[in-house]
């Protein structure tokens, strides 16, 4: 069963939407991104998706169903990022790494004498 269609009507979502979750198989609104002209939106996946397909559902004057391919010229530009949480090296880990530009350091101050 397809998930429930999302309203981006002035009387409904809109597009100056700041953050959009949609359901696995719900077709959703990106326009070019940008909120209020100037707020990039962000778009969550949902938990098990896998793919994402992009598509131009485009109509006469951009009203009524979709029809008018034709005129659809262009590229997309799409940029993923992928959340995680980020790792705190051990403080053993500092330690060497700081150890390494030490000698790194002295080694070069020792060339040039």
């Amino acid at each position: 069963m397809a998930p429930a269609t999302l309203d981006f009507s002035p009387g409904g979502l809109g597009i100056d939407f700041l953050t959009l979750t949609p359901a696995i198989g719900q077709v959703f609104y990106i326009g070019d991104g940008v909120a209020g002209g100037s707020i990039f939106q962000q778009f969550i996946a949902p938990a098990g998706a896998t793919r994402l397909a992009l598509g131009i559902p485009d109509g006469f004057g951009f009203v009524g169903a979709p029809g008018a391919y034709d005129d659809n010229d262009g590229s997309y530009r799409v940029r993923i990022g992928i959340n995680e949480v980020p790792a705190i090296p051990a403080p053993s880990a500092i330690l060497l790494g700081s150890i390494g530009a030490g000698l790194v350091g002295w080694m070069r101050k020792r060339r040039t004498l």
